[in-house]
C-alpha cells in the first residue's frame, strides 16, 4: 500500500487492516491487509472513484474516518468504516462533504456491505474519537461536521430555514457486538 494520512487502521486475527486516507493529494478508497506473521501486504480493492469493484459496490473514498472490527460477525469476522470526509465533492477540492455511511467488509466473503442505519443513529461527522472494548464493542465520542443543516427563523417570518453552518459534536455512541452475534 503506498503512503497515506488521514487513514483508518485495525488489527483482527494477526492482520493490519487499512482502508482510505490522503495520498499524493488525493483521497481513496484503497482498502489493503498487513499479514503480521508474513509481513506481506494483500491489496483487497484498489482506488475506484466510481465506487465499483468486482461489480459490486465499495464504500467511497474519505479521510478522518473511524474504523473497527468485530471477530464475531461473519464467519472470520467483518471489518467496519463510517463517517469521514469527502473533499473532492463536484470537483470542488475546498469545500468538504461530511459522509454519514457505514460499510461492513465480510473477512470470510472477502465483500463489502453497505451496513443499515437503525436506532439512535449518529448524524454524518469527520474527526471524531472511536475506541473498542475487550468485548469488541465500540464507542464513539464527538467530531465535527462542516455541512450541519440546522433550523434557523429569521426575524419576521413563521417557517424555519435551512441554515448550512459547522457543528462540533460532544456526543457518545455505543455500538454493541452482542447485538451482531
Amino acid at each position: 500500500c503506498e503512503s497515506l494520512k488521514q487513514h483508518s487502521a485495525v488489527i483482527m486475527q494477526d492482520v493490519l487492516y487499512v482502508f482510505g486516507g490522503e495520498s499524493a493529494e488525493s483521497e481513496t478508497n484503497m482498502f489493503c491487509a498487513l499479514n503480521l506473521h508474513s509481513k506481506k501486504w494483500r491489496v483487497i480493492n484498489r482506488h475506484n472513484p466510481k465506487n465499483i469493484h468486482n461489480g459490486k459496490r465499495i464504500p467511497g473514498s474519505r479521510i478522518d474516518h473511524i474504523m473497527w472490527k468485530q471477530s464475531n460477525y461473519g464467519k472470520k469476522g467483518s471489518v467496519f468504516i463510517a463517517f469521514g470526509k469527502h473533499l473532492r465533492e463536484n470537483g470542488d477540492p475546498i469545500t468538504p462533504s461530511q459522509r454519514g455511511d457505514a460499510w461492513r467488509f465480510d473477512v470470510a466473503q472477502n465483500r463489502w456491505f453497505q451496513h443499515p442505519k437503525c436506532g439512535n443513529y449518529p448524524e454524518q461527522r469527520s474527526e471524531c474519537a472511536t475506541t473498542q472494548t475487550t468485548a469488541d464493542d465500540t464507542l464513539l465520542f464527538g467530531g465535527y461536521c462542516s455541512s450541519f443543516m440546522q433550523p434557523f427563523v429569521e426575524p419576521g417570518q413563521k417557517h424555519p430555514k435551512r441554515l448550512n453552518t459547522y457543528a462540533y459534536f460532544a456526543d457518545c455512541f455505543e455500538y454493541s457486538s452482542k447485538q451482531r452475534k
